[in-house]
């Protein structure tokens, strides 16, 4: 099985502190915890390739309020969690396309 074709990712309480760019690369992937790792900085730009994507928890982070557009093609997604960030600034305008529910 190759990486690409990864359904479910989840590294909640770990020691990343960056989201690679290369995480664009899961084209397959439904649903992403990467919640409780102390995130700082960017969500990639490549986040957006992430089309099938269902779930996306970033709870927990202090990512910061640079969102980039690409997260507006995210149209699968039903469910982004947010909460208990320390600061996410203001989401873009393209997120307002997506039928989520937010927390």
């Amino acid at each position: 099985m190759s990486i690409s074709m990864l359904c479910s990712l989840s590294n909640s309480i770990s020691s990343i502190r960056r989201i690679l760019s290369s995480l664009g690369n899961l084209s397959k992937l439904l649903h992403l915890d990467i919640s409780l790792n102390e995130l700082q900085g960017e969500l990639p730009i490549s986040i957006g390739n992430l089309h099938s994507l269902e779930e996306l928890d970033l709870s927990a982070n202090f990512l910061s309020s640079e969102w980039p557009i690409s997260i507006g093609n995210l149209s699968s997604l039903k469910e982004l969690d947010l909460s208990q960030n320390i600061s996410f600034g203001e989401l873009p305008i393209s997120m307002g396309n997506l039928g989520i529910s937010l927390n």
